[in-house]
């Protein structure tokens, strides 16, 4: 009877385990691809998206294949094409990238045909949706951020974000249709801001001032603006964030890690954690606002002040009561290496982007590769130059072990 409670318990355990895996729309070994127009594109020289989903699920990596203006028949990958031409342009650019997981973000140029362009915004997103069947990849669904209105003197968005609703429930449906996951980038957090620019003197500057909206004129995001979605789009792809907590006493328990090395002699402490997973900054969790955050609580300490340290570096005097209450550890103590991430994230994106667009293409492969078309055979040499820093990439993106000292305030 006892082994029939064991295995239930551990059948349990697994059956949750895979549960949890299954409600993820990215797993492990994934290669993801980003599909869509500027909006993807510029996702590129920012990395946010890409950090958010590698922090919180290993061994998965993306290609960015954006193209600024494009839609759903591939037109802005024509060149000095026909659009059938940069259509297979952007299925041979999906052959180089392998997909199992293809994230699609179009609608947003097509809007600007209005109520009359939806059904054949429609015709082209099936076609679309049918060339993809052959990777036999999952596929995501996502509809295009509003634009915000800043204010004067930029024009008032409205009428475009009511066409632009139109063509998203349109997505929508087809999502449906096709059982594909659909995300909605106009209801996630934040809403789209309205309104935020006041009235300045003179009424005819040229530089928009500093403003609290995520786009620098209503269109293309900035910086903040692709770190604040970044987050809310892996919450989304049901890639959460996990809190974690630690709470010491005689012995250490944590929740979302593992403590090592625990040495208490009185009030005097010291341990090292690792951390289940790397979260960045400013995610947005359920139990946690700030998901890089640990909660470090201290149990039975003699009341006085204390010195906290972090690593030997981030020094702080803390209470006894404080302690006890729950201290965060902000994200600061992975700072570097969350840069660094950053870093190597951009940098494998331009290799892979000179990689399927390489600048001088007229002359490799179109209608002057007579002149210097035997140059071609560089291009796939970019490969093993990405596979080198996705290499570095999944190394930073791996939790890293800290040493928290605890030692009574000594002046």
């Amino acid at each position: 009877m006892k082994w029939v409670c064991v295995f239930l318990l551990v059948f349990t355990a697994a059956q949750r385990v895979v549960a949890e895996d299954e409600s993820a729309l990215i797993v492990s070994g994934d290669r993801v691809v980003l599909l869509g127009g500027t909006f993807v594109e510029r996702m590129q020289i920012h990395g946010y998206l890409e950090a958010e989903i590698v922090s919180r699920v290993p061994g998965v990596k993306l290609r960015n294949l954006g193209w600024s203006g494009d839609n759903v028949w591939g037109e802005s990958r024509a060149v000095f094409g026909s659009i059938d031409q940069g259509f297979d342009r952007l299925l041979r650019d999906m052959r180089t990238a392998k997909p199992t997981v293809i994230m699609v973000c179009y609608g947003a140029n097509e809007a600007h045909h209005g109520v009359r362009g939806i059904k054949v915004f429609e015709e082209g997103m099936s076609e679309l949706l049918n060339a993809l069947s052959e990777f036999e990849a999952k596929v995501v669904l996502i509809g295009a951020r509003p634009y915000e209105r800043l204010g004067s003197p930029l024009p008032d968005p409205a009428v475009f974000n009511r066409d632009l609703a139109l063509y998203t429930e349109s997505i929508k449906r087809i999502a449906s249709a096709r059982d594909i996951t659909f995300i909605d980038l106009a209801i996630v957090s934040p809403p789209v801001q309205l309104g935020i620019l006041q009235e300045r003197e003179p009424r005819n500057w040229r530089v928009l001032p500093h403003h609290e909206g995520l786009t620098d004129d209503g269109l293309h995001f900035t910086a903040n603006g692709y770190r604040v979605l970044a987050s809310q789009i892996a919450l989304a792809l049901k890639l959460p964030a996990r809190p974690a907590s630690i709470s010491l006493d005689d012995t250490a328990h944590m929740i979302g890690g593992e403590v090592s090395d625990y040495h208490r002699n009185g009030d005097e402490i010291r341990f090292s954690f690792r951390r289940d997973q790397l979260t960045l900054p400013n995610t947005q969790t359920e139990r946690n606002p700030e998901g890089s955050d640990v909660t470090v609580k201290v149990h039975d300490l003699r009341r006085g002040k204390y010195t906290f340290t972090v690593d030997g570096q981030h020094k702080r005097t803390l209470t006894s009561g404080q302690l006890r209450g729950g201290v965060v550890v902000s994200h600061k103590f992975t700072e570097k290496q969350i840069k660094q991430l950053q870093y190597l994230i951009v940098e494998k994106n331009m290799l892979f982007f000179h990689r399927h667009r390489p600048q001088n293409e007229t002359y490799l492969f179109l209608f002057r590769k007579h002149e210097q078309g035997n140059n071609a055979v560089e291009i796939p040499q970019f490969d093993p130059l990405i596979e080198s820093v996705e290499k570095l990439i999944d190394d930073y993106a791996d939790p890293k072990t800290h040493t928290i000292r605890i030692q009574p305030f000594n002046k």
